[in-house]
């Protein structure tokens, strides 16, 4: 797979996928990320996020405690590019 790439002011910045870590409770996505500068200098990092996974029904639950109402659910299908997940849009209970 490609990587992510930007430019910004003549910097070059990239973002590849090299890892997918899972648990029963999270997803960790491990990156490698580039910036090349306009003189050629080249910086490299690793990078991860951590996702944990929710229960929906906690969610919801959750929202309802901080004075939210659930408006609507959705679903985001995975692809060989983004891990799939699940939208949840509120609004406030006083709105």
């Amino acid at each position: 797979m490609p990587p992510d790439l930007r430019e910004v002011d003549g910097w070059v910045h990239s973002s590849q996928p090299v890892a997918i870590e899972p648990t029963d409770d999270s997803v960790t996505a491990l990156r490698i990320r580039q910036s090349l500068a306009p003189d050629g200098e080249s910086v490299s990092s690793r990078d991860s996020v951590t996702l944990d996974r929710l229960v929906r029904s906690g969610i919801e639950r959750e929202l309802r405690a901080a004075g939210l109402i659930p408006e609507g659910i959705g679903e985001i299908e995975q692809t060989d590019r983004h891990m799939g997940s699940t939208l949840i849009l509120a609004r406030s209970s006083t709105s």
